[in-house]
């Protein structure tokens, strides 16, 4: 009799060099959500393997990954504001090549390009692609960046994109 589901990343459809995704899955909720930003490394499947009291089954059903990536480019800022110290102006950028599970853009001010140290700017929907960055802001001195990530209903993505800013 099946008491619980067991559920891996594996690198083939038959299991090789599985890992185990916790917890174990009920029967009943036949569901375990992946957190974002999982690292696939070589996995190529999602296995599931049925277990008993006993034992798990030898045989499991397979999924083959689909990872999506989704990323703006090409931005641009252009400073405004004739003010030293102050910003002002538009950031536009160019969309992703597939904005199908994009639901906005958020964007930041950072002190990198990797988003060290962000602070909130704004969001913006899918196929607006810029953002007006009101005139007379003051950020913070260590701001050097604007960046931009495409977030999804299930998350932010992990790597903006960015341009420096030129006072």
């Amino acid at each position: 009799r099946v008491e619980t589901y067991m559920v891996y990343l594996a690198e083939s459809a038959i299991g090789k060099d599985r890992l185990f995704l916790e917890p174990v899955v009920e029967i009943g909720s036949n569901k375990l959500a992946i957190p974002p930003d999982t690292a696939l490394n070589n996995f190529s499947h999602v296995i599931v393997y049925t277990r008993s009291t006993l034992t798990e089954q030898t045989t499991a059903a397979s999924l083959l990954l689909v990872d999506t990536v989704a990323s703006v480019n090409n931005l641009s800022f252009i400073d405004d504001d004739l003010d030293a110290a102050q910003l002002g102006g538009r950031l536009t950028w160019n969309a992703p090549g597939e904005t199908g599970l994009v639901t906005e853009y958020v964007v930041y001010f950072s002190d990198d390009s990797i988003g060290t140290n962000r602070s909130y700017l704004g969001n913006v929907p899918v196929g607006v692609n810029m953002l007006r960055v009101p005139a007379e802001m003051e950020p913070q001195a260590w701001v050097k960046h604007l960046v931009v990530y495409a977030k999804s209903k299930l998350s932010e993505s992990s790597i903006p994109q960015d341009t420096l800013i030129f006072d």
